[in-house]
């Protein structure tokens, strides 16, 4: 069931994609293509409506040389197997080919300058991948969580990109840009010199039980490591001064983070994730067998992401917390109440969305935002809003049979009004 959550919950993390690289140009058509004119007069692909399985792209539409691949252009294309790119095109935009459930060749012409974000994010039947010796510039996850993939390539000529043993990376090597998620190894060693860990680098690396990262590693993106089902430990070394949001999400058997003495940035405390000063638990590991977890005091913030998807029953919060940041607490189906402390200030999108076993909640005086869905598909029966909350985001109790208990005059009654959420007025 985790694994269902995790792999249905990675394809959110695509599911806002980049205004297409053509603005509001006007659309036109030619066959199964749409596509914009850019200002020189060459064309841009923003839609494919076809259906075949091995498609060669033309040179040209309608006289208009094609240089690009826009935002979405073949997102979650059914049918499609293979797909030849003509030479003028220059750039691939975000999500272009997202999702193709059939993709297993694309063949990317001498001349491409730019792949964009997630441009081929969650392609299961991709195995290979030849980058030109053109290529400048690759946006992060634009290979990730593709479980066919066991290869990049790079042509040696490239300046600016290179393959060592069919892991990409930067030409000077101080960033691995894609771990291809497909690789049997159980085990890798970043080499020594590796500098930065490019957002969703090793996504969906399901074989991986380790990770052994560099001495010399000072950045871990985002996503990073979202996943890696078998991933059981990680250790941080000490010249790591940023580990991005969900770096860890749905490490379905990681246990344990642990942290080198001589880091000045990080810490683990029982085996979670926090940064020092301020104190923010970064990440709990979500392969922890389910029990009882009590939050140190001193903790002024949890982090995005931090308990996602996790076993915990029971949870007590410090006196200290402040800010309960966005899918903090996304899916964790083990708790069925809580109570936040007084000192909550903000609880921001999607915080306890997916708890679907919470049914109490107690909120203090002094919380003054709920964000949007913050308790989306909850089981929550009652629940009151204190009067010094002043912002509720859209959507934060959809899906949720709520009946509120609100102050008169107060900001949740009318948010309560206006999105037809059934209440009833505190007694003074």
């Amino acid at each position: 069931m985790k694994r269902i959550a995790c792999v249905f919950l990675s394809l959110m993390l695509v599911s806002a994609m980049i205004v297409g690289m053509t603005g509001q140009a006007a659309t036109l058509s030619h066959g199964d293509y749409q596509y914009t004119l850019n200002e020189d007069g060459t064309a841009a692909l923003t839609k494919y409506l076809g259906s075949q399985k091995d498609l060669i792209l033309p040179d040209s539409l309608d006289g208009h040389p094609l240089t690009g691949i826009g935002n979405n252009a073949f997102y979650q294309s059914p049918a499609l197997c293979s797909v030849m790119l003509p030479a003028g095109v220059k750039a691939i935009g975000a999500s272009a080919f997202a999702l193709c459930p059939e993709l297993e060749t694309v063949l990317l012409p001498e001349g491409l300058e730019r792949i964009g974000y997630s441009a081929f994010f969650q392609c299961p039947f991709l195995k290979e991948v030849s980058l030109p010796a053109t290529l400048l510039e690759i946006q992060r996850q634009a290979f990730s969580n593709c479980e066919g993939l066991t290869e990049i390539s790079v042509d040696p000529r490239n300046e600016t990109w290179k393959a060592i043993d069919g892991v990409l990376f930067s030409k000077d090597g101080s960033q691995l840009h894609t771990y291809p998620a497909g690789r049997a190894d159980a085990s890798y060693a970043i080499p020594e010199g590796t500098q930065v860990i490019a957002g969703g680098a090793f996504y969906g690396a399901a074989e991986l039980e380790k990770v052994t990262l560099s001495g010399s590693l000072r950045n871990i993106g985002a996503y990073a490591f979202t996943l890696c089902r078998k991933l059981r430990g990680m250790s941080i070394p000490d010249g790591v001064t940023r580990i991005g949001t969900a770096a860890f999400y749905c490490c379905l058997a990681l246990q344990e983070i642990t942290v080198t003495s001589g880091n000045t940035r990080y810490e683990a405390k029982d085996g979670v994730l926090f940064q020092k000063d301020p104190a923010i638990l970064h990440s709990y590991p979500c392969g922890r067998p389910a029990g009882p977890y009590s939050i140190p005091e001193g903790t002024v913030e949890i982090g995005p992401w931090s308990f996602a998807n996790c076993g915990v029953t029971e949870l007590s919060f410090p006196d200290s917390l402040t800010v309960i940041r966005e899918f903090a607490f996304l899916s964790c189906a083990k708790f069925t109440s809580l109570s936040l402390p007084a000192s909550l200030v903000q609880l921001d999108q999607g915080a306890f969305a997916g708890c679907m076993k919470l049914e109490n909640l107690t909120l203090q005086e002094g919380l003054e935002t709920i964000g949007a869905s913050a308790f989306h598909n909850t089981v929550l029966k009652f629940l009151t809003i204190p009067d010094s909350v002043q912002i509720i985001g859209g959507g934060a109790f959809t899906n949720c049979p709520v009946v509120l208990t609100v102050g008169e005059g107060s900001y949740a009654l009318t948010y309560a009004q206006n999105n037809g959420i059934p209440y009833t007025i505190a007694r003074r």
